[in-house]
């Protein structure tokens, strides 16, 4: 059973296990980040800097190098990281506008040309190339790590890498 305690001065002592049962670690970490959020915001705006640079600031004091307030271990990390994707979408939604937009597909040609060609060296160059690195790792002078090797002689394992 959990049970709070009253001190003398009528305010409520949360015990360990009632914050355990309350709060596990993400729900911990992501109330102290979003308190860090609704901080970060009026900051910058009234030091008329980025809030990136008070997030870094505040992931530093906070984090397990810092004061130690954020308890998570790496799984909570990549659950705040999410959220920290999030919110940086929506920023950078609230800056497009349809006039940037139009402008930004004007280099769609540009990158999907670049993609293709840098697909198309990399398959070519290996599509060539690979007879003649097999040639030299097939030589036994050549000292070559055996799980290069192993890797090698699984074609369909090298292209799962490769690719």
């Amino acid at each position: 059973e959990l049970r709070s305690e009253m001190t003398e001065d009528n305010s409520i002592v949360i015990t360990p296990e009632m914050e355990k049962a309350s709060l596990n670690d993400v729900g911990h970490d992501l109330i102290i980040f979003l308190a860090i959020c609704v901080v970060v915001a009026p900051m910058s705006s009234a030091l008329g800097i980025s809030p990136v640079l008070l997030y870094l600031l505040f992931g530093l004091i906070t984090g397990p190098h810092g004061l130690g307030i954020l308890r998570g271990n790496e799984e909570v990390g990549f659950e705040l990281g999410d959220f920290g994707i999030l919110f940086l979408l929506f920023v950078e939604g609230l800056n497009l506008s349809p006039e940037r937009l139009r402008e930004l597909g004007s280099f769609f040609s540009l990158g999907a040309t670049q993609l293709l060609f840098s697909v198309g060296a990399i398959f070519f160059g290996l599509f060539l190339g690979g007879p003649l690195l097999f040639q030299v790792v097939s030589n036994p002078n050549v000292p070559i790590d055996p799980l290069l090797v192993q890797l090698l002689e699984q074609p369909v394992v090298a292209f799962a890498i490769a690719a």
